[in-house]
């Protein structure tokens, strides 16, 4: 369930850095924002934050996903997260395809991860809040960073804000 604080964290990001804005915010402005925000919080923050859990309190962590505790595996996914949270924060930096490239890594891991707890929860019931708690955003945060990075394509750079929107 702490996934959807950084998800939220990442809403809350982009209405900030928007509202901060003084000219016209366009369309695309907003998409841009909000995509680089979820990148950056949603994966980056998020994946940062599961790294170190995984690594460093692994047991525990084990324990709230409704596993056994000291699996080499959790290694393994310790390693991942921090390849997905390092990408992610480095789109506070970089632009263009590396935003798409973070976002498909993103998705690939997350959305794996997915499958792997719908699996677990269907198999063997296991309702640990770190296992079906974490499905929605692990489809959410990276389906939200596809969906946005999607839309932005349609998007000319000097579109206008509708006034009644």
């Amino acid at each position: 369930m702490v996934f959807f604080v950084f998800y939220l964290l990442g809403l809350l990001t982009a209405a900030i850095r928007l509202l901060r804005r003084h000219a016209p915010r366009t369309p695309r402005q907003i998409v841009d924002t909000t995509a680089q925000s979820q990148l950056v919080v949603g994966l980056g923050l998020a994946g940062l934050f599961s790294f170190f859990g995984h690594r460093y309190r692994s047991a525990e962590v084990a324990r709230s996903i409704g596993w056994e505790p000291d699996s080499p595996f959790q290694q393994e996914v310790a390693f991942a997260n921090l390849g997905v949270g390092l990408t992610g924060v480095l789109c506070a930096w970089k632009r263009g395809g590396f935003w798409l490239a973070t976002a498909i890594a993103g998705a690939a891991f997350y959305g794996g991860a997915a499958v792997v707890h719908i699996d677990e929860w269907r198999r063997t019931g296991n309702k640990a809040i770190n296992n079906a708690g974490a499905i929605a955003p692990d489809i959410l945060i990276p389906g939200t960073i596809l969906g946005l990075l999607a839309a932005r394509r349609f998007l000319p750079d000097d579109a206008t804000v509708d006034a009644d929107a």
